[in-house]
Order: C-alpha cells, then sequence, then structure tokens
C-alpha cells in the first residue's frame, strides 16, 4: 500500500510541471485573443470564436481523450521496461490520431460549406473553417507524439513544445491576419460585402493556428526520432518478452477514448458548445456580441484565473499525499487552506473586474457595449469558481471517487445545457443565456465536489473564516473603488482609474482580511506577499 502511494504521489510530481507549463502557454493564446480583438475589433473575434469552437471541441472529443488513454497506457509498460509494447502502442494511436486527422479535415474541407451555413448561420465562416481543418492533422499527430514522449519520462520536451506552438501562434496570426485583412478588404470593396474583410483576417489567423501546430509536430517527430536512434539497444534487448499486437492496443484506445471523450467535453467544452448551438438557433450569426465574448470577457476571465490554476497541483499533492497515508487531520487542514487560499486571491480580482469593468473594457479596447460590460461583470466570478471545482474534481479523482466525479460533472454538464437551450428558446438573454449557464455549471460543480470532499475527511467546514470573511472584505474594497473611480471619472482618464483603483482595493482588503483575522500565518505563508501582511500584522498586533 505504501509503494503504491509513492508511486501515485510521484506521478502527480510529474505532471505538475506540465499542467504549470500548460497553464502558462494557455496564457500567450489568451493575450493573443485581446490582441486581436483590440486591433481587428469584434466581428473578427466573431468569425474566429464560431470556427475555434467547432475545432478545440473536435480536438477534446477526438484528440484530447486519445491522448490520455496513450499516455496511461505508455507509462504502465515503460514502468514494466516493456519499451517494444510501449512503441507498438504508439504505433496504433498514431495510426487513429491519423484516421480521426483526416476525417475531420474531409469534414471541414467538403462540408464546411454546409457546415457554416446551414449549421453556423455564418456562410464566411469556412474560409477559416477549411484551415483548421488541415490544422487539425497536425494538432492530433503532436498531441499523439507529445503524449509518447510524455509516457516514457520526457516531460520537458512537452513543455518546450507547447511554449513553441504557442509562440509561433501568438506571432504568425498577428503577421498574417493583416496581410490577409488587405486582400479581404480589396474583395469586400470588389463585391461591396463588408464581412469577406473579417473573414479573412481569421483567415489570417487560422493559418497562424495551423503554423504553430505544424512546429510543434516537427519539433516533437525530431525529438521521436532522437530517442528511437538512442533507445535502440532496449528494444533489441525484449526479444523473450510477451508483446501484444497493434488490434489489441487499437481496442484498448479506443475504449479508454470512448470513456474519457465526453468528460473532455463535459469538463473543458462546453463554452465551445454554447457558442456552437448559439449560432444554430439564430437565423444569422451574431458575430459583434460572439466576438465581444470570445475576444473580451473570455481571455479577461480566463488570464487571472489561469494564474491561480498554476498552484492547483501542488495543493492537490498536499491534499492527496496526508489522506493516502491516513493522515486525515492534515489532509482535512490542506484541504481548507488551499480553498482558502484560491478565495481569499480569486475573490478581490473578481470584485474588482465586476466593478471596473467599464472603465477596463474602456481603457483596454476603447470602443465598448452594454453586452460586453454585462458579460464580464457576470463572468468575472468564473474566475474563482474554475480553479476552486477543478481542484475539487482532481483531488477526488487522486482520491479514488472517480466515478462520483464522473456523476457529478456528467449531470452538472447535462443540466447546463438543458439550461442553456432553455433560456436560449424562452426568454430575452440572448447570449447572455452562456454566461449564467457556465456560472451555473462550474458554482454547482465546485459546491457538490467540494461537499463530498468534506464528507470523506469527516470535518466541520468554517463557512465564517473560509468564505464569508473574504467576501465581505471584497464587498467593502468593492463599494470604495465603485464611488472613488464615480467621483474621478470626469478628472482622470480610465487607464489612470484603473490602476488607482487596483492600488486602493488591493491596501484595502488585505488590511481589511488582517483586521478581521480572516488569515493565518500558515496561509500567509503561501502568499508571494506574505513577508510584507506579517510584519504589518504584528504592527497591528493581530498575531
Amino acid at each position: 500500500m505504501a509503494e503504491g502511494n509513492r508511486r501515485q504521489t510521484a506521478k502527480s510530481k510529474k505532471n505538475a510541471p506540465l499542467a504549470v507549463s500548460n497553464s502558462i502557454s494557455m496564457l500567450l493564446l489568451l493575450f493573443a485573443l485581446l490582441g486581436l480583438t483590440k486591433q481587428y475589433g469584434e466581428n473578427v473575434m466573431g468569425y474566429m470564436g464560431i470556427a475555434l469552437s467547432c475545432y478545440y471541441l473536435l480536438i477534446l472529443f477526438f484528440s484530447e481523450s486519445l491522448s490520455k488513454t496513450l499516455t496511461k497506457l505508455v507509462k504502465t509498460r515503460a514502468r514494466r521496461e516493456q519499451y517494444q509494447n510501449a512503441k507498438t502502442v504508439f504505433h496504433s494511436a498514431f495510426f487513429l490520431s491519423l484516421i480521426w486527422g483526416i476525417l475531420i479535415f474531409a469534414l471541414f474541407f467538403f462540408g464546411g460549406n454546409l457546415i457554416s451555413d446551414k449549421l453556423l448561420h455564418a456562410k464566411l465562416v469556412v474560409l477559416p473553417l477549411r484551415i483548421l481543418g488541415l490544422a487539425f492533422i497536425a494538432e492530433t499527430l503532436m498531441q499523439c507524439i507529445g503524449s509518447y514522449l510524455a509516457g516514457i519520462g520526457m516531460v520537458k520536451a512537452v513543455k518546450h513544445q507547447l511554449y513553441l506552438e504557442r509562440l509561433v501562434i501568438f506571432g504568425v496570426s498577428f503577421i498574417l491576419s493583416a496581410v490577409f485583412r488587405e486582400y479581404g478588404e480589396k474583395v469586400s470593396a470588389l463585391l461591396r460585402v463588408e464581412h469577406y474583410e473579417s473573414a479573412y483576417t481569421a483567415m489570417g489567423v487560422s493559418i497562424g493556428v495551423l503554423c504553430g501546430a505544424v512546429t510543434g509536430l516537427l519539433y516533437l517527430a525530431v525529438l521521436y526520432g532522437l530517442v528511437t536512434r538512442s533507445n535502440r539497444q532496449l528494444f533489441q534487448n525484449e526479444h523473450g518478452r510477451s508483446r501484444m499486437q497493434h488490434e489489441n492496443f487499437i481496442t484498448l484506445l479506443l475504449r479508454g477514448q470512448a470513456s474519457s471523450c465526453f468528460m473532455q467535453i463535459l469538463k473543458y467544452g462546453l463554452f465551445f458548445l454554447n457558442i456552437i448551438l448559439y449560432c444554430a438557433f439564430q437565423s444569422e450569426a451574431e458575430y459583434g456580441a460572439i466576438g465581444s465574448l470570445f475576444g473580451k470577457v473570455l481571455p479577461l476571465c480566463m488570464i487571472f484565473a489561469m494564474i491561480l490554476l498554476v498552484s492547483q497541483g501542488k495543493f492537490a499533492r498536499k491534499i492527496v499525499t496526508p489522506f493516502r497515508n491516513d493522515d486525515i487531520h492534515t489532509a482535512r487542514e490542506q484541504l481548507y487552506g488551499s480553498f482558502h487560499y484560491l478565495v481569499i486571491c480569486g475573490l478581490p480580482i473578481a470584485v474588482y473586474l465586476c466593478v471596473m469593468a467599464e472603465n477596463l473594457t474602456d481603457f483596454i479596447f476603447e470602443k465598448n457595449t452594454a453586452f460586453t460590460v454585462s458579460a464580464l461583470q457576470c463572468g468575472s466570478f468564473l474566475l474563482v469558481l474554475i480553479p476552486m471545482a477543478l481542484l475539487a474534481d482532481t483531488v477526488l479523482e487522486q482520491m479514488g471517487n472517480k466515478g462520483i466525479a464522473f456523476v457529478i460533472v456528467f449531470v452538472t454538464g447535462v443540466l447546463q445545457t438543458i439550461g442553456f437551450v432553455v433560456l436560449l428558446k424562452q426568454t430575452k438573454f440572448g447570449i447572455m443565456s452562456i454566461v449564467y449557464t457556465q456560472l451555473f455549471f462550474w458554482g454547482i460543480w465546485m459546491v457538490l465536489s467540494f461537499g463530498i470532499l468534506v464528507r470523506q475527511i469527516k470535518g466541520r467546514m468554517d463557512v465564517i473564516h473560509l468564505f464569508l470573511i473574504p467576501m465581505l472584505c471584497s464587498a467593502i474594497s468593492g463599494l470604495i473603488i465603485l464611488f472613488l473611480s464615480k467621483a474621478l471619472a470626469t478628472i482622470l482618464s480610465n487607464g489612470i482609474i484603473c490602476g488607482i483603483m487596483l492600488l486602493v482595493a488591493f491596501v484595502v482588503y488585505w488590511l481589511l482580511i488582517l483586521l478581521f483575522r480572516g488569515i493565518t500565518k500558515q496561509d500567509i505563508k503561501m502568499l508571494p506577499w506574505g513577508v510584507f501582511l506579517q510584519h504589518l500584522g504584528e504592527l497591528l498586533r493581530v498575531f
């Protein structure tokens, strides 16, 4: 039992750097979305948002699920020193990835007109969609090779590939979008149709995604060739060991993919599914509203959520390791400490975004709509709910409750989708239905998962310390910056107001947290600015 616990702990430690790298590299994409929206406007990002929603939804369904299954199978065989079997399972997965890639490319290329016109009601989306069909082949093959390399222990190589791919996407998207925009302007002027300019600009961004995927694929392919050559002796020493056939591994891969593909969509793809359903239920796609949601609200919320998600793997290890060693008291303390950290760090940022939504969006994007402000005000609280829900889900799974975690995600995901369709058809919320139902999904997922964890560690939750004090301090600091920003609106620019209010909110919030004793010395050690808070707390005689 102890040996099994050590293996699980080592496994989570190896996976943690990759999760951190994935979060950091995702920040590059989010900043790219912000930059492209600021430079080209909401219509371009509307086309891009619809095309990328189709692309990433299928990536989650076909590629991510297969990659996760491949990593598990390769790790198991590498641990048993069955390197030939590990290579065979990789070849089987590569074959499946190629098949899925070709099928989706054919769907996007030959069925693009039908999908964009009849399903999405956005005829010109076919231009970026066909480019993304090519990118899909490169992305699936790249993830396949990356999963194999991660499975045999080359996690650093996958980290470098993530950074390289996202940097290429970031750079090439800006360059080619400007080139294709000029061509789109000429086509729009010739045909006297305004939308061609935005569609061709989105096409340039799609080529940036394709270039990133191809670059990552070539990088990993070279590494795979070097690894195969250097480990040739290991493969030759396995003549006496049992080997499985390709057919057996393909069956295992398809079973694993079938069991995880829907979970991938329910966990990470409902936002993309909602955008596709929203377009399907409209007579004509609302590019401006979709562009605001995809290019403004999503990046601003997720940038802060990703910063909090970086610490998720570390927190999960600290909770699960003592639980496996039957140290329930330590596991309980780590659970409450981790969630308290996410609450006290995430809630003031959410309140700041909610209160300063109008000033912030006016400062970054110059032109805004009432929808953008309302969506950011509501969606800002997702940056607290998402890290908490994912942390609770990760801990539940690592504690051996995968069945319970699956039921929670499945039920909340189905309810979210049904609720979204009902709100869209029966109310006048329109695209705000996506924001409302996303809040519902992540909120219910977090509450149910956290509640089961609390029951499992047999502890009582200090609601006042954990939630109420941070909520009260956030509300007070939010009210202060609300009145101050209104008073300064006629004197200062939006950028200066946002900077001053950020500083005021930070000082007021943490001062109130200390005065209300909403933080302990143990909590302070987890904060980057903990040393300053500890000195301030001692000065105020809080500790």
